[in-house]
């Protein structure tokens, strides 16, 4: 109706008509150290208002204590256990953030880093080339790690190189790191922001890490690792389901 102003009430008024024509919606939850104590209760309203997939991480940039992230692992928790009842129930949902965190646990990929310069790029409205948006909008929006251009190709192969890990790089703190055989070193752009370095890794995601093999163990214990091994067989099965 013409009364609701919030965006929140505009997006949920729709979301019946949305789900007419979608039936699988899917969402993102950035968890917010001010309300990380209520991602399971979010999780159930997003979910009874018909959201069927979840993406669910803490928001990056801010002041996160240990005791926030216990928090953060704790709740999650709670949430594989609502997602084993629901699909026990013959209920469909998935939740990313679980079949991600279970996939670096079995240190299924070879790669350190992102996938940015790898299997994604950003041009600008000049047609320079970047590995990602977000490498762009760092260095006071100068941008990191050109590749090339629109004209020229990809012309900066010593970067391009860097950042599919064929470029040797001292990154002693992984070496050190309990989860180095796990861990794919996080997102380039916020380790620049964070160290001055792609190949140095934020600390906050360090600190981020133990909590979420944590999770990723309980999701193993809880919903069993065959289910995270079905679910990777017949991803291409859900994907077509929503269309």
């Amino acid at each position: 109706s013409s009364d609701l102003k919030s965006s929140y009430l505009r997006i949920v008024n729709d979301l019946p008509i949305m789900k007419k024509y979608q039936p699988w919606l899917g969402a993102r939850m950035t968890v917010h150290p001010d309300t990380v104590d209520r991602i399971y209760d979010n999780l159930l309203h997003l979910a009874g208002l018909g959201i069927n997939q979840f993406l669910i991480g803490p928001a990056t940039g801010l002041k996160w204590s240990d005791r926030g992230l216990d928090i953060y692992r704790d709740q999650m928790i709670r949430v594989i256990g609502w997602l084993k009842s629901e699909l026990d129930q013959g209920r469909h949902f998935r939740v990313n953030t679980l079949e991600e965190n279970v996939a670096m646990l079995g240190g299924k990929e070879n790669f350190w880093g992102c996938r940015a310069g790898r299997h994604s790029i950003t041009v600008t409205a000049r047609g320079t080339i970047f590995p990602c948006s977000k490498m762009l909008g760092v260095d006071n929006l100068e941008g990191v790690y050109p590749l090339g251009t629109l004209d020229e190709g990809i012309t900066e192969i010593y970067n391009r190189l860097s950042l599919c890990g064929m470029v040797p790089v001292d990154r002693q703190t992984c070496l050190d790191c309990r989860w180095g055989d796990t861990c794919m070193g996080g997102c380039f752009a916020t380790n620049y922001q964070a160290t001055g370095s792609l190949f140095g890794p934020d600390p906050f995601e360090c600190r981020l890490k133990s909590r979420t093999m944590e999770i990723a163990r309980a999701a193993e214990e809880i919903l069993g690792s065959k289910f995270f091994q079905d679910l990777s067989e017949k991803r291409n099965i859900i994907f077509s389901a929503k269309k």
